[in-house]
């Protein structure tokens, strides 16, 4: 993210107005060193989740935004759960816990039933009207060896071609050397 040249500048921006006010401080007062590099750390990584923001994980994308909240409520009673001092409420939390374990992997379950049954439909309809790449790589998806790849055509000495005609002619090329 800090590759971005917008992104670095609030992240400089931000992070020396956090330090300014620091300095004077830790100049008059002679603290210990772990006790300032604590202080400075939090400040990094509080400057850093401010401006570049906590990174979200990925998920399928056939999974319903229901079963995503269904997912966040279960990480918040696993958090729960381990986070209880009794027994009592250590049971309680994990009997909370598996019953949202259930229904989690009810939901994915189910997504994921949903999700191939939409595309066997597109596969029946693209069948239909004879579109045979549309069946192809619908056929892919649901076989699980899908990898979409868009690579560049390539001129004779390696480098990519980005017009369209030119790639056509590179194509009408390489069939005629094929043919030869």
């Amino acid at each position: 993210m800090l590759r971005d040249e917008e992104v670095r500048t609030r992240f400089q921006i931000s992070l020396t107005n956090r330090f300014q006010p620091l300095q004077g401080m830790i100049e008059e007062d002679e603290a210990d060193i772990k006790s300032q590099w604590e202080h400075y750390s939090k400040m990094w990584k509080d400057t850093c989740e401010e401006v570049v923001g906590k990174k979200k994980s990925q998920h399928k994308e056939w999974i319903s935004a229901d079963t995503i909240q269904k997912i966040e409520d279960r990480k918040k009673k696993k958090k729960a759960r381990n986070e209880s001092r009794t027994r009592a409420g250590k049971a309680k939390a994990q009997e909370e816990y598996t019953a949202a374990e259930k229904e989690v992997k009810k939901g994915i379950k189910k997504d994921k039933k949903d999700y191939i049954d939409n595309l066997a439909k597109e596969a029946e309809e693209a069948a239909g009207q004879g579109n045979l790449k549309d069946l192809y790589m619908t056929t892919k998806k649901l076989a699980g060896k899908f990898q979409q790849t868009d690579k560049p055509v390539r001129d004779k000495n390696g480098d990519p071609i980005t017009t369209t005609d030119d790639q056509m002619k590179r194509w009408a090329e390489h069939f005629k050397e094929l043919l030869n």
